[in-house]
């Protein structure tokens, strides 16, 4: 099913009930806020939800159907052009291996523009000579496939690779601010651009950064982690599992200590007590110390594993899944624990011509924006 036409009522019902559970009080109205009320699908309520997030900013929302009723040229151009197409696809994908990179698109028989049937369904149209599978049930020739597009074209939507193309070609586009996804697609793209006389943008990184709040910032602390911790992953700020050197030296010291004491006991004794006598106490002492150790290393291996557990605790949020925070938690999880505040405070904070990654401490204060961990 299109995302665009995915019905949101029950779920986000469900989503709006469960913030309520877990927001303070005084959060759950303007939390509630963001929420549409009467979105019919997901385009419609993310939308929505986009324009209250950042409502004041002058950021302007366009959802993608919207245009696709002026897109029937260019999905003719698509299906006059596809051979061309396939090999402006390859050649990107080339030139990306070349430079050690792994392209993000495959040519295949598919026309690179899906239909979208009655029930929503995002149809392939897949290519045979001159004639096409429409629904995955009717074949057309190209005469009518063409007609229909530009007849409805609203019924028709471009793969990803093609995505970039037709927004350039229905609103000149002169910059693009681009994720690390986002730029691997325009890299194997110039050809297609080329192809379909559309000029390509100029590319810009988008600005990126790690939220840590208070308590996270106070796990960093206790755990002595710096910023490079972020870069390094959950495992290398484990603690170890057996004893710190200095605590071996103390045992090895000790060890060494009461041997020569029972040494020089045996000495001074001389004829008056055996030398196995001597040796059982030497087996008796040498194994009590080795108890020792043993509770010692266990006791450690126990409070590692707290703080390590604190170590993935930590990175769940930082780090969550060795991926970037972005690409895997929710905004919400920060509006819920920040407020509505946060949005405009990291817009304030946040150079958009500076590419490197950066920590933002969040809190009452103003957010400060800290050194790259990276």
């Amino acid at each position: 099913i299109a995302a665009e036409r995915l019905s949101v009522g029950p779920a986000m019902a469900q989503t709006r009930a469960f913030l309520e559970t877990i927001t303070e009080p005084t959060r759950r109205a303007e939390l509630a806020a963001l929420f549409p009320e009467h979105a019919s699908d997901y385009g419609a309520w993310s939308a929505g939800f986009l324009a209250r997030l950042f409502s004041g900013t002058g950021l302007v929302i366009l959802e993608p159907r919207w245009l696709r009723p002026l897109a029937g040229d260019f999905f003719s151009q698509v299906l006059d052009r596809h051979e061309d197409l396939v090999q402006a696809l390859a050649s990107g994908a080339e030139a990306l291996r070349a430079a050690g990179l792994e392209p993000s698109f495959t040519p295949g028989e598919g026309l690179g523009i899906f239909y979208l049937d009655d029930a929503g369904r995002r149809r392939q149209i897949h290519l045979r000579h001159d004639t096409s599978m429409l629904d995955g049930e009717r074949w057309l020739g190209k005469v009518a496939l063409r007609r229909r597009m530009l007849a409805v074209p609203e019924n028709f939507s471009p793969a990803a690779w093609l995505r970039p193309v037709l927004q350039g070609a229905l609103m000149p586009t002169l910059a693009y601010v681009a994720g690390p996804g986002e730029w691997r697609y325009h890299l194997q793209l110039p050809q297609v651009f080329a192809t379909l006389g559309v000029p390509p943008p100029v590319l810009r990184a988008r600005p990126h950064a790690t939220l840590i709040s208070p308590k996270e910032e106070r796990l960093l602390g206790q755990l002595g982690l710096g910023p490079e911790a972020l870069t390094q992953g959950a495992q290398a700020a484990y603690r170890a599992v057996e004893l710190p050197a200095p605590q071996q030296a103390a045992f090895g010291e000790a060890e060494a200590a009461w041997q020569a004491t029972l040494a020089e006991l045996a000495t001074q004794l001389g004829s008056m007590m055996d030398q196995a006598s001597i040796e059982r106490v030497r087996s008796r002492l040498t194994e009590e110390m080795e108890k020792l150790r043993t509770k010692a290393t266990r006791e450690f291996r126990r409070q590692g594993e707290v703080d390590n557990a604190r170590v993935d605790r930590l990175f769940a949020v930082l780090r969550p899944r060795q991926q970037p925070q972005e690409r895997v938690l929710n905004i919400l999880y920060f509006l819920e624990r920040e407020g509505l505040g946060l949005v405009p405070a990291i817009i304030a904070a946040v150079d958009p011509t500076d590419e490197r990654h950066r920590l933002l401490l969040l809190g009452d204060a103003p957010i400060p924006t800290t050194g790259s961990a990276s």
